[in-house]
């Protein structure tokens, strides 16, 4: 009954959604994003250089790429091209495609195994998440609950795709639940350093931009613990939430390389991009009309170095500037 319970029906679920999901990606051109998450996965893996990793984080581009980057039929880019030295992502993922025999050719040589390691993440989450629910609960809770993620054609369609969409709901959920049982397993004396959540939660931050946004919920959630529940005072409390962000940056910093350079370094001479910033700082001085801060920014965009000084460029970039001007849509 335990092996039933433990083993054979999660796997069984594990196994459907594999077969599906697979079953559903063979013949299907690549997306409009996926090219472009490969050819930052792929040149991250060949020359460790992380130029082309500003529109998301690198993780799971990284993960997801490595069967291409392992594949002998695959060609890149030189890397002496113009689009490779100013990090012209989109041109690159164009490039990748045409130069690997267009877009079918792509699709069934080179995405197809890029795709199965994804579908094979998302079925063993699925396993993680019928094991945390059996535990938490009961194996109804979990059967169900894993049945019907499983069955989801929002799961079925896009954790069988080269993005970052369903590995940041992965690790969002991961991170959560590991705060959720450091907090509920915490004694009530003292500080306990979390540290499966700041692990699980740095890989989340690594996966999507998305992740910040629940890092605030996160650190707002500790701090209301250890003040309110524990009473450990707000300097105490204060020391916890110091501790997860350092503890992030101390890992973000490691996992680029310990780079330091100017939000203008890592524009690599790209013409197009610099203007964009330049003009983007020129919007924000006019908004601030009390404030004249465009020679502040200025200075700031061109001579102060950064950690991890993607990252900080791709959130400002993809999220910051990308709300502020809005986004176009069109109806099909």
């Amino acid at each position: 009954k335990k092996l039933l319970y433990n083993l054979l029906l999660p796997l069984l679920i594990c196994i459907f959604f594999f077969a599906a999901a697979a079953g559903s990606i063979r013949t299907k051109s690549a997306t409009t994003d996926e090219a472009s998450h490969m050819v930052r996965g792929i040149m991250l893996l060949k020359t460790g250089d992380y130029r082309l990793n500003q529109h998301h984080p690198f993780l799971f581009n990284a993960i997801n790429a490595l069967p291409a980057a392992l594949n002998p039929q695959l060609d890149t880019e030189s890397l002496e091209s113009n689009n490779w030295l100013m990090a012209k992502k989109d041109e690159m993922s164009t490039k990748l495609i045409e130069i690997n025999r267009r877009l079918n050719q792509f699709s069934e040589n080179i995405l197809y195994a890029s795709r199965l390691t994804m579908v094979l993440t998302t079925s063993l989450f699925l396993f993680l998440f019928y094991t945390l629910l059996r535990r938490s609960f009961n194996v109804t809770a979990a059967l169900v609950s894993t049945s019907l993620l499983a069955l989801s054609p929002s799961l079925l369609a896009h954790g069988a795709l080269v993005t970052t969409d369903v590995p940041a709901m992965i690790m969002i959920f991961i991170a959560t639940w590991a705060l959720y049982r450091h907090l509920s397993s915490h004694p009530k004396n003292g500080i306990k350093t979390p540290a499966v959540f700041i692990l699980f939660s740095f890989l989340a931050l690594l996966s999507k931009y998305t992740a910040v946004f629940a890092a605030i919920v996160w650190l707002f959630l500790i701090f209301y613990h250890y003040y309110f529940v524990l009473k450990l005072g707000f300097l105490g409390s204060v020391k916890v939430v110091l501790t997860v962000v350092v503890s992030w940056v101390a890992l973000l910093w490691a996992a680029y390389g310990f780079q330091l350079k100017t939000i203008h370094q890592v524009e690599y001479g790209n013409s197009w991009f610099i203007a964009a910033s330049l003009d983007h700082i020129t919007h924000l001085n006019g908004s601030i009309r009390f404030l004249d801060i465009a020679g502040a920014l200025e200075s700031f965009y061109y001579n102060f170095k950064l950690p991890f000084p993607q990252f900080i460029k791709g959130f400002y970039d993809n999220v910051f500037k990308h709300n502020f001007y809005g986004h176009s849509t069109y109806l099909l």
